[in-house]
């Protein structure tokens, strides 16, 4: 159940990656006995009811370039929501992950 709610949560989630939680569409899907799982660093919650995955920006278009129309309306959209200080964030961790493995 968990991963068929992960692989639903990456389908519903709009182009930014932003995954709007509501609990009426997870119970028709899922069922009253559902239990929301906890992603760990997968899902940074926005909200009670907005949910962001780094990972997915990654995934879809690599590095945003401003440049890039439909890169700027995804960045505009994370600055709209406050994700956009999570995502450069977590692309920091990444480069840092990276140079620990060169030392």
């Amino acid at each position: 159940e968990n991963r068929l709610f992960w692989l639903f949560v990456l389908d519903k989630c709009d182009h930014a990656g932003i995954f709007q939680v509501n609990p009426l569409t997870i119970i028709a899907y899922f069922g009253e006995s559902f239990k929301i799982p906890d992603f760990g660093d997968r899902v940074f919650r926005l909200s009670d009811n907005k949910w962001f995955i780094p990972k997915f920006i990654e995934f879809q278009y690599g590095e945003l370039n401003q440049a890039n129309r439909a890169h700027a309306s995804v960045i505009s959209l994370l600055k709209k929501q406050g994700a956009y200080k999570v995502l450069i964030s977590s692309f920091q961790g990444a480069k840092d992950k990276d140079k620990d493995k060169e030392r």
